[in-house]
């Protein structure tokens, strides 16, 4: 299985059976699928108007897509209302090829939820002042809460060497954190980096971090993701494939009536 994920057509964002994009694992009615769908993408967006405008009450609203956490929250924005659009469009039917939207869907797919980890994962191993507020669990918490659940739900599937584009990604944001303190930027509190962890005024500090980051935190995540999605196939084949061998073996009985029925 590993040396067929590590094929290099892998790479691209490419699927024989586009069903997998607009239906979930599990037998769920197509209403009940699209409820999930619509619940999450009003959840997640009504969460980002509400760190927006947290921002902005603060008088940095200008600031606000220069930290990560904001950054990976409008992915899962993006991903989450798309994905409710893409089930809406083709109303519960099988759509007969693989169109552009269900492979942005599938890039989304892929870099929320490896960001999501990411940011949870560094937030409370680097960030955390021992303040919790609301939206900062909301943004640093249920964000990650949201993709597992999605990812054991939808029927989506995960390529190893799609990681590629989540490092794309991190290494961007990494190489604007430079730009942005070369530039002498400030975060919200004007204070000269945009994270404790990564100021680039601690050089060697900051180069430790994004090495661990881009070389092992990002592939483990993503291999975490694959990991999870995984299981989720495997644990769909043995319960539908019980199904079937149940009902397969499942004796008929014929029954004949001798008597009339009563009426």
């Amino acid at each position: 299985m590993i040396s067929e994920e590590l094929k290099s057509k892998n790479v691209f964002l490419y699927y024989d059976d586009p069903s997998v994009f607009v239906s979930p694992q599990w037998p769920l009615p197509y209403t009940m699928f699209l409820l999930w769908r619509l619940l999450w993408a009003i959840w997640n967006s009504a969460w980002m108007c509400v760190s927006i405008r947290n921002e902005i009450a603060f008088g940095s609203g200008e600031k606000w897509l220069i930290y990560l956490t904001n950054i990976a929250y409008l992915l899962l924005v993006i991903h989450s209302v798309w994905f409710f659009l893409v089930v809406l469009f083709h109303k519960g039917k099988t759509p007969d090829a693989t169109r552009w939207y269900h492979c942005s869907l599938w890039l989304l797919n892929t870099v929320a939820f490896d960001t999501a980890l990411m940011v949870t994962l560094l937030y409370w191993s680097l960030e955390y002042k021992g303040i919790l507020r609301v939206q900062s669990f909301m943004t640093h918490t249920i964000n990650s809460v949201y993709v597992l659940l999605d990812l054991a739900i939808t029927s989506i599937p995960v390529r190893l060497l799609h990681v590629l584009y989540t490092l794309i990604l991190s290494l961007v944001y990494l190489i604007f954190t430079v730009i942005y303190h070369l530039m002498g930027g400030t975060n919200s509190e004007g204070e000269p980096y945009i994270y404790r962890a990564l100021n680039w005024k601690n050089t060697n500090k900051s180069l430790v971090i994004s090495s661990m980051v881009l070389c092992a935190g990002v592939p483990l995540v993503h291999l975490f993701q694959f990991a999870c999605y995984s299981l989720r196939a495997y644990s769909s084949r043995m319960i539908y494939d019980t199904v079937k061998v149940n009902v397969k073996d499942e004796p008929v009985q014929i029954v004949v009536e001798t008597q009339p029925r009563a009426h």
